[in-house]
């Protein structure tokens, strides 16, 4: 939540669940009878991450076992999803605007290929 949300008062309605790979989502709701509630839903995805994971935590689970299967002939995506200004963009190229930079998953990948491609040729002709 920004700051401004939390000095107003607001609720974080999102609680990642990482261990189990769920994420809840806490909905206000009104009923007809204009008695309020709070449904609960749930989601299950492939991974789960917090506020705090940085962008090399998600490369790690999510993009880095993708590099032998490319170079095994397969075909390797990452879509990304979420509302605007979520943090979409910066997750997948990072930014050299905060203090030290912060490598995004285009970076993380290019490097993590080519270490890859040329770690395979250097013992090709072992």
């Amino acid at each position: 939540m920004s700051s401004k949300e939390n000095d107003s008062g607001d609720t974080d309605i999102i609680h990642p669940l990482v261990k189990s790979k769920k994420v809840f989502v806490y909905q206000p709701k009104v009923r007809v009878d204009l008695t309020r509630e709070v449904e609960t839903l749930k989601f299950r995805f492939d991974n789960a991450f917090a506020e705090d994971a940085s962008n090399e935590d998600i490369y790690n689970q999510t993009c880095k076992t993708l590099i032998p299967n490319v170079f095994d002939g397969s075909f390797s995506s990452v879509f990304a999803y979420g509302q605007t200004g979520s943090g979409k963009t910066f997750t997948m190229m990072g930014s050299n605007f905060t203090a030290g930079g912060c490598k995004g998953m285009h970076m993380s990948f290019a490097m993590n290929f080519y270490f890859y491609n040329g770690f395979n040729d250097m013992f090709a002709f072992i």
